[in-house]
């Protein structure tokens, strides 16, 4: 496993604890999701701060929200990128309802520390 493999299943593994995740990215780090437009969210979150605001907030809406590593497929895996698709299954508060969601990410442009 490559360390941007590492860390994308360190970031989705610790997604319960907003500060540990958000941790994982650099100070001007940045978390785009274009379609949370959609959901009446900004698409773009620049900051360890803001990615935590981010976690924190996806967490009120879903309180079990989890990444499994069994639904975590990761794609591409160099020294310098991954590739990943992950699918949570969360349940809503307000509603109490189950769904699924389906997400893809890449991890690139890192400065690859060797622990």
């Amino acid at each position: 496993m490559n360390e941007p493999q590492r860390i994308l299943m360190e970031y989705l593994l610790g997604f319960r604890d907003p500060a540990k995740a958000a941790s994982l990215f650099a100070q001007d780090g940045v978390f785009e999701m274009p379609y949370l437009v959609s959901l009446g969210m900004e698409p773009r979150y620049e900051g360890r701060d803001n990615v935590e605001s981010l976690i924190s907030g996806v967490l009120e809406l879903y309180p079990d929200w989890r990444f499994d590593p069994k639904d975590v497929r990761v794609l591409i895996d160099t020294p310098t990128q991954a590739f990943g698709e992950y699918i949570a299954h969360p349940t809503a508060a307000a509603t109490g309802r189950a769904t699924a969601a389906a997400f893809a990410s890449v991890l690139s442009r890192i400065a690859c520390k060797h622990r």
